[in-house]
């Protein structure tokens, strides 16, 4: 097993490079057949192989075809998030409190649905 730490980029392209060719070899198909499953060229699949630079795209492309996606899995799976992060994520997705103000001023409804201050309703009530 390489040393990713301690290799160049160079020797970790070239032992990516290695490890894909040898899983075409492994799934007992040719150049030609693997390039034309993923799509690329037999020039650029070859450069591949020989440990010349790719994209990411590339990689993705001749891994699907060789049914190795689960060789990326620890690139994209995102980590679970802790239980004090979850509790944030819960109190930031809760509405803001809001408060009932007491109001000085206390208004009544008529039965005509007029508000009033209860001395403005009890002058009515006496007519």
């Amino acid at each position: 097993m390489i040393d990713l730490h301690a290799s160049s980029n160079h020797s970790i392209l070239s032992s990516i490079s290695a490890r894909l060719k040898a899983l075409r070899i492994q799934s007992n198909l040719t150049q030609e057949e693997l390039a034309t499953r993923t799509g690329l060229s037999l020039s650029s699949l070859k450069r591949i192989e020989n440990g010349a630079n790719t994209t990411l795209n590339q990689l993705i492309r001749i891994l699907r075809s060789l049914n190795r996606m689960d060789d990326l899995a620890s690139l994209v799976q995102m980590e679970s998030p802790s239980p004090v992060e979850l509790a944030q994520q819960k109190h930031r997705n809760l509405p803001k409190r809001q408060r009932v103000r007491k109001s000085s001023k206390v208004v009544a409804v008529t039965p005509q649905g007029e508000r009033r201050r209860p001395f403005q309703l009890a002058s009515i009530e006496r007519s």
